[in-house]
């Protein structure tokens, strides 16, 4: 990526960077904006559902938000819309 930050991107411009975010509504898209991006522009790292099979079985693992695994290696995180907020999942 660029030194160009999520917030500044245009919508063509995140759904290239994180792939995971799909073509979505309207409010969807301003919700990632104000839910996720954020965070992805702090580098922060997210906690998921499903990392009960990570680190060796003991769980607690974490993901970066934009590549297609968690931190381990074990599982496959993307992006869910779900009831108004956004979460990532194990897949």
């Amino acid at each position: 990526m660029s030194d160009k930050k999520y917030a500044d991107m245009t919508d063509a411009e995140l759904l290239a960077a994180v792939p995971q975010w799909y073509d979505c509504s309207a409010d969807e898209k301003a919700a990632f904006r104000q839910q996720i991006v954020p965070r992805l522009d702090a580098d922060d790292t997210f906690s998921f559902d499903g990392d009960e099979n990570c680190n060796g079985g003991n769980g607690n693992c974490c993901w970066g938000g934009i590549e297609r695994r968690c931190a381990c290696g074990n599982r496959r995180v993307a992006w869910t819309w779900d009831h108004g907020m956004w979460r990532a999942e194990a897949y």
